[in-house]
């Protein structure tokens, strides 16, 4: 046994993980691009096109009518200025459910803000689980 561990075992791990951490890497670029897609309808204040990339069970949850009030509220921060995608992420697997969390600095005319998105896949397709932000990037949610 002791022989086999070596030379079959650990390449074996080693390919494994090699796979599943592509998988990773496209789920979080996936992910990535759609954040930047609903960061463009923001930009334009197209808030209908914007709310089209948020979850149906989070609607459920919340509203739409507060979540078009969270997502207007920053209007009041001064013109969107852009984004930067902060290091790292986080990808979950459940029962066949892809979440991925995403962490961004936003900059306003009057602050930076700090945005978190959890984004859950549906098919192929990502949608909006959970948004929040906040001026302070120690009260957003572990």
């Amino acid at each position: 046994m002791k022989k086999l561990l070596f030379p079959v075992i650990l390449p074996m791990l080693f390919i494994a993980t090699t796979f599943s951490s592509c998988g990773i890497g496209e789920d979080s670029a996936e992910a990535q691009t759609f954040v930047e897609e609903f960061y463009g309808y923001l930009s334009e204040k197209d808030y209908d096109k914007a709310m089209s990339m948020v979850d149906e069970d989070s609607k459920k949850i919340t509203p739409q009518d507060e979540w078009l009030k969270i997502l207007t509220q920053k209007e009041s921060l001064g013109k969107f200025n852009g984004y930067e995608k902060s290091m790292g992420f986080n990808t979950h697997y459940n029962n066949g459910v892809t979440t991925v969390e995403l962490n961004y600095t936003c900059n306003y005319e009057k602050m930076e803000v700090y945005e978190k998105f959890t984004m859950v896949k549906r098919g192929d397709v990502y949608k909006i689980m959970s948004y929040e932000y906040n001026t302070d990037k120690s009260k957003l949610s572990d």
